[in-house]
């Protein structure tokens, strides 16, 4: 790979003053590093500080020395500033035994340090444990953990809340446990840069951004640079009800130093990518991808957001009492170029994956959006004394595009797959005669963040 700008080599293969170092702070035309001298990147995080070093080996779970955790302390002077002591780890602090729920497999663990620097753990959402977080959040569980926001400390409690102990940590990973023998047995994810406890998100310091800022002269991409420089809480309430229960959110980050606070949260419904306004009844997000900026539109009311960039998504269970994060927490990653040597990596994006859901069929010709990228895949077979078949229809603008199916005679044995790809939010239809298909499901695109 070469990087030229203006036809002079930046980076590749190449010797010189103009070869770049690793980590290409040393292309200074423009900036130091990649999301700067490209005038092609906006709306993108390009930094994510791994100041969270944790390892596992053999059974045992070690946070390593030199790492960097924020523990919820009070306020500040001011009495309003929430307060963060900065712990570094001065020494390896390990745990072997995990929280473990009843019936076999594993169970998710969430994993705090406490005051004296040794890690401890909760199972998240097991028979009798869990953690919350909130202003006054419902203790439903004998143990647990809790972000009190009202007075920003984290504490624990064995007795479904009727006391509180401790000052801990904001989590630092989820780990999952051998139900059999309380050990973990993998990291499935670590909180650098982004994390939650129950039904709070949080933003660290030193996570980079680039804001979209509108265009140069030229109809390049113009960028204010942001970094986070104190740790930032939103607490996910339940103002949204159960209208997006299942649905995908987005936390803003604003620039801290002009908007004064990290962000706060919206559904997928609500954050859309577009040139010009989406709708006249829109109401949400959305990125002109033309004017490179944000803007909120409420009711008509067009307002720049020219201050945010978008940092993490995530899946949200909802319903009218509660509002938690879920496993599918899927936080973005620093801005990284893809070249002609990654071409195997971008095709595959486009291939069925392993993650799938079943759709609820509908009666013979009613129609259906599709929830993502990917593809329908539908199985029916056996024998009837009638016809027995499918037909299927693709539309693009309420405008038939194509069109699928298959019938057979009566008697005969036959069984029939129907497979095709398709984009969200396009329309089609199914009908079905004979009998019902085995399954009718959607299968997600393998580059598909879900």
């Amino acid at each position: 790979m070469t990087i030229r700008q203006n036809g002079q080599i930046l980076a590749g293969a190449v010797t010189g003053p103009y070869k770049a170092n690793t980590d290409m702070d040393n292309l200074t035309d423009v900036g130091k590093n990649i999301a700067n001298w490209s005038n092609n990147v906006t709306n993108c995080i390009t930094e994510i500080p791994q100041d969270i070093k944790l390892e596992l080996n053999n059974g045992t779970l070690t946070l390593k020395a030199g790492s960097k955790v924020y523990v919820p302390n009070g306020f500040e002077t001011d009495g309003t500033t929430p307060k963060f002591d900065v712990v570094t780890i001065e020494s390896d602090a390990s745990i072997s035994s995990l929280w473990t729920g009843t019936g076999s497999g594993s169970r998710v663990n969430a994993i705090f340090l406490s005051q004296n620097n040794t890690l401890k753990t909760i199972g998240i959402d097991y028979e009798n444990s869990s953690w919350w977080s909130g202003s006054n959040p419902t203790i439903t569980k004998t143990y647990g953990y809790r972000y009190n926001i009202t007075t920003n400390f984290i504490q624990q409690t064995s007795d479904t809340g009727s006391t509180w102990t401790g000052n801990y940590s904001l989590p630092i990973a989820l780990v999952s446990a051998d139900n059999n023998n309380k050990t973990p047995v993998s990291i499935d994810q670590i909180f650098n840069g982004f994390g939650y406890i129950g039904s709070t998100v949080f933003a660290l310091p030193g996570v980079k951004g680039l804001i979209p800022n509108g265009r140069n002269a030229d109809g390049s991409l113009k960028n204010i640079k942001s970094t986070l420089t104190k740790v930032h809480t939103y607490w996910l309430d339940q103002a949204w009800g159960t209208v997006f229960s299942g649905h995908k959110f987005y936390l803003r980050v604003f620039d801290e130093v002009q908007g004064n606070y990290a962000g706060d949260v919206q559904p997928d419904t609500r954050v859309i990518y577009s040139k010009g306004i989406p709708s006249s009844t829109y109401t949400g997000v959305y990125y002109d991808t033309e004017e490179n900026k944000w803007f909120w539109v409420n009711n008509g009311e067009i307002s720049v957001q020219d201050k945010m960039f978008l940092g993490i998504s995530f899946i949200a269970n909802i319903t009218a009492t509660t509002f938690t994060v879920d496993g599918n927490w899927n936080p973005k990653t620093p801005f990284h170029a893809l070249d002609y040597n990654d071409s195997s990596t971008i095709s595959g994006w486009a291939m069925p994956s392993s993650r799938y859901i079943d759709l609820t069929l509908l009666a013979s010709g009613a129609t259906y959006t599709a929830p993502a990228n990917g593809y329908i895949s539908m199985v029916m077979d056996g024998t009837v004394s009638g016809n027995m078949g499918y037909f299927s229809q693709l539309y693009e603008n309420d405008v038939e595009i194509r069109r699928f199916g298959d019938q057979s005679t009566s008697g005969a044995y036959h069984v029939f797959a129907l497979n095709f790809e398709i984009r969200k939010g396009q329309i089609f239809s199914l009908a079905y005669y004979g009998t019902t298909p085995n399954y009718f499901r959607f299968v997600y695109a393998e580059g598909e963040n879900v």
